[in-house]
């Protein structure tokens, strides 16, 4: 169990939390020095959990945001209650505000796939693959940036959960490899096509031109791919061949993400995307050297870092400390 308290509080995560519950309560501690440097000079004695140097008390305010963080620690030791308490007292903390604000009616939307039209509700693992099988029944009647949105949604569920989804959603939320090879050919279908429009066609062959002169690496870049899609998606409109989609000519995504073989998940790093082996391949002291050992608590389970853990915590962390780590492992400065 990972115990958080103001020094040990990386990003101030929990602290944003307590702010939003108990607002007069962090406002009656606003002076205290929540550096999460701080803490390594004082003695042990200063702490209401002194063996784990946890839940500072050497002051008032710092007394009183303990008394906060421990409101979200499951259980702690009698005696760390006790010295709370303690310091409760000598501090007459009973007078901090601490009523909780009621939280805000619950918005359910974020359940659905499709968050503003509430459909394709997915709540269990157990709805993940039906919603699957009704998305690929119903997908050719979404537009692009709807069939995307939901399949992107969907995905995350289903790698939480270990869930494969079939193919056809996969490339639509766009985590498949790329074949240049088959792009090309889909931009030759559309050159074609716009025969009638020689400015579209032109715009179709710059980006056949584009798409040839990419190095591998390039060509896969998430980012890069992206932007390809999306000029794909302006170029059609203009050229009015969204009727023909599903029929003659795949769909910009299916256009882009046009093989069955699933993409290295990424992690977004100071700006990079990286994939997720090279970030588990990165040994602990040089995240404890970017991010402090508090980190490499949350996201090491042993000599090994947690990817679940990692994907959640790492995009979190400062932009300068990712850029620390990123010029200090990939040798970029």
């Amino acid at each position: 169990m990972i115990v958080h308290d103001q020094f040990h509080d990386p990003s101030f995560r929990v602290l944003k939390r307590l702010a939003q519950e108990y607002p007069d309560a962090v406002g009656f501690t606003k002076t205290a020095e929540v550096d999460t440097t701080n803490g390594g000079d004082l003695p042990d004695r200063a702490f209401a959990w002194p063996e784990e140097r946890r839940y500072p008390i050497h002051t008032k305010e710092h007394a009183a945001l303990s008394v906060l963080y421990r409101t979200k620690c499951a259980s702690v030791p009698s005696h760390v209650e006790e010295n709370l308490k303690k310091a409760q007292d000598i501090y007459d903390l009973d007078a901090m505000p601490m009523e909780k604000v009621a939280a805000a009616p619950r918005d359910d939307s974020e359940e659905y796939l499709i968050p503003s039209l509430k459909r394709f509700r997915v709540k269990t693992a157990a709805e993940v693959l039906p919603a699957a099988y009704a998305l690929q029944r119903h997908y050719r009647k979404m537009d692009i940036p709807t069939r995307a949105l939901a399949c992107t949604r969907l995905l995350k569920i289903a790698q939480a959960n270990g869930i494969e989804l079939p193919p056809t959603l996969q490339k639509m939320a766009g985590v498949t490899v790329s074949s240049a090879p088959r792009l090309l050919e889909a931009l030759e279908v559309r050159k074609e096509a716009s025969a009638q429009n020689p400015i579209v066609q032109a715009g179709f062959q710059k980006m056949a031109a584009l798409v040839a002169s990419l190095p591998p690496d390039e060509f896969q870049n998430p980012e890069v791919l992206r932007k390809i899609a999306g000029g794909l998606t302006e170029l059609d409109g203009r050229a009015g061949l969204a009727q023909h989609y599903d029929k003659t000519i795949p769909d910009p995504l299916q256009s882009v993400y046009n093989t069955e073989k699933t993409a290295e998940p990424m992690l977004p790093l100071a700006g990079h995307q990286v994939p997720v082996t090279r970030l588990m391949g990165i040994d602990k002291e040089a995240y404890a050297d970017a991010f402090g050992p508090d980190f490499v608590g949350e996201v090491f389970k042993e000599a090994e870092a947690d990817p679940s853990a990692l994907a959640q915590v790492l995009p979190t962390m400062p932009r300068d400390l990712q850029s620390v780590l990123y010029r200090n492992v990939f040798g970029v400065r």
